[in-house]
């Protein structure tokens, strides 16, 4: 059998961090190594001053850092190493913004509330693959627990009211936080693509041939129509029939959770 690379030799565009985290730093900062793909289209440029607080999910750096090397390698790097990797992810990025006087604010979510309201609603790791990835996050996040730089959250994402954030995350449920910003959009990972909550939308779990471009970004759709990360979708009927009576009731992107629920009494 090959050598397997070290894990530093992982792909990376831009700069050294994983490809795909670093495929999003793209659209804020100039690359700082040789970037993958030279004939991608430049990304557009995030209007950094929109924000006064960068703030990265660990739980997607990780996952970044596990798919940026085939899972037939990922079984030849131990738990710590991951770990260690995560960490140097971390302190990159924190000196990185600084360096720019940006601040990054970085949390390892337990989704505690989550897994005791939706328990029957949830993903969960069945098969050996998807165990053994289970460990490496179950194994690093929990040690993140000792950074003082990385909060925890059970519910919701928790930041001062005057906070204007832009959020690297994979997970859906952590856009609910929203009302306690004065602004929270997104930055997607790979693409870089900024997302405002008009978009989040996008985050359900698609639909083949089904219009969701006018659903808001709620709770209670997430947790029915489903998502990529956490949630189940309910049975297709169920979420075809839900988004038909949401379209003939003007439903529209920016719909809040109390305006959703009426509509919907």
């Amino acid at each position: 059998m090959p050598a397997i690379p070290p894990l530093s030799e992982r792909p990376k565009s831009g700069f050294p961090v994983s490809i795909s985290t670093g495929l999003a730093l793209e659209s804020i900062f100039k690359p700082v190594i040789p970037v993958a793909d030279p004939d991608r289209p430049p990304p557009e440029m995030v209007a950094v001053g929109n924000y006064n607080t960068f703030i990265f999910n660990a739980a997607t750096l990780l996952r970044n850092i596990i798919q940026s090397v085939p899972h037939k390698e990922l079984i030849y790097h131990s738990q710590p190493v991951i770990h260690e990797t995560l960490q140097e992810e971390i302190d990159y990025l924190y000196h990185l913004f600084d360096m720019h006087g940006l601040r990054a604010s970085f949390y390892a979510h337990s989704y505690a509330h989550v897994r005791s309201t939706y328990s029957d609603k949830l993903r969960m790791a069945n098969t050996d693959n998807q165990k053994y990835v289970q460990a490496i996050y179950d194994y690093s996040l929990s040690r993140l627990r000792s950074d003082s730089r990385v909060l925890s959250f059970k519910k919701h994402l928790e930041y001062p009211r005057d906070t204007s954030g832009l959020l690297l995350s994979h997970v859906p449920w952590d856009l609910l936080s929203h009302k306690s910003f004065i602004r929270l959009d997104l930055l997607e990972s790979h693409t870089g693509t900024l997302k405002t909550r008009k978009t989040w939308n996008t985050k359900y779990f698609k639909i083949k041939d089904t219009d969701m471009s006018f659903l808001p970004f709620v709770e209670d759709l997430l947790v029915t129509l489903g998502d990529s990360a956490m949630f189940h979708p309910a049975p297709i009927g169920e979420r075809l029939a839900l988004i038909e009576k949401l379209k003939a009731k003007n439903a529209h992107p920016l719909m809040d959770d109390m305006t959703y629920k009426l509509l919907m009494a």
